[in-house]
C-alpha cells in the first residue's frame, strides 16, 4: 500500500504499532493527573500543557515518514519506538517511588 508521497506502507506494522500506541497511551497521560496535582494552583494549566504535548507527540510521526523515506522499515521505526517505551517502563520500576507521595512509608 502506499501513502502519502508514494510511501510504502508495511501494515501489518502499522497495526501492531497502533495498537500499542492505543494500549500505552493512557498509561503515558494518566499520570499526568497525579504530577499536576502536587501543584494546586497550577493543575488546570499544567494539564492543557500536558495534553498539547501529548498531542503534539504524533509529530514523532512525521519524522517517521521522513526516516521511512530514507529506505528504514515501519517495522523497524516500531520496534525502535517500542524499545524507548519498553526503557521508560523498566526506569520507572526503578526510580517511581513504592508509596503514594505524601504517605508515610517505611524506610527500604
Amino acid at each position: 500500500r502506499s501513502g502519502a508521497g508514494g510511501a510504502r506502507w508495511d501494515f501489518p506494522a502499522l497495526c501492531v504499532g497502533f495498537f500499542l500506541l492505543g494500549f500505552g497511551g493512557p498509561g503515558v497521560q494518566m499520570p499526568a493527573y497525579q504530577l499536576a496535582a502536587l501543584v494546586p494552583s497550577l493543575t488546570v494549566p499544567l494539564l492543557s500543557l500536558f495534553a498539547a504535548l501529548f498531542n503534539l507527540s504524533e509529530c514523532g510521526f512525521a519524522a517517521f515518514a521522513a526516516v521511512h523515506g530514507r529506505g528504514v522499515s515501519l517495522c523497524t521505526l516500531f520496534l525502535s519506538y517500542t524499545a524507548v517505551a519498553g526503557c521508560i517502563l523498566l526506569s520507572g520500576q526503578l526510580y517511581w517511588p513504592n508509596c503514594p507521595l505524601g504517605a508515610d512509608c517505611p524506610s527500604a
